[in-house]
């Protein structure tokens, strides 16, 4: 690098962002504690969010690596969720 170069550095874009809020902590915090659920036990548990922002929230946390689905589901069986080492990192 010459003198006139610099050398910016920002935080990677690579690194998923934690979740937002309440609600998104609560699930991470539940999955801590049962191991695994399915959507409709974080509804009945997390009661900070309506069901539709539980739900955008499951998917928000699974693309960003703190949560994963372990069972996917099908018709009459609900998908089955574990919080991963990045999610346990947060709570």
């Amino acid at each position: 690098m010459g003198d006139s170069e610099f050398l910016t550095l920002s935080p990677s874009s690579a690194r998923p962002s934690p979740p937002l809020g309440k609600a998104g902590l609560a699930i991470l915090g539940y999955l801590s504690l049962e191991g695994e659920t399915n959507t409709a036990e974080l509804m009945a548990k997390v009661t900070m969010a309506v069901p539709s922002r539980i739900r955008t929230l499951i998917h928000e946390l699974g693309r960003d690596g703190y949560m994963r689905c372990t069972k996917r589901g099908g018709p009459g069986s609900p998908a089955v969720y574990a919080i991963t080492p990045a999610g346990s990192c947060l709570i």
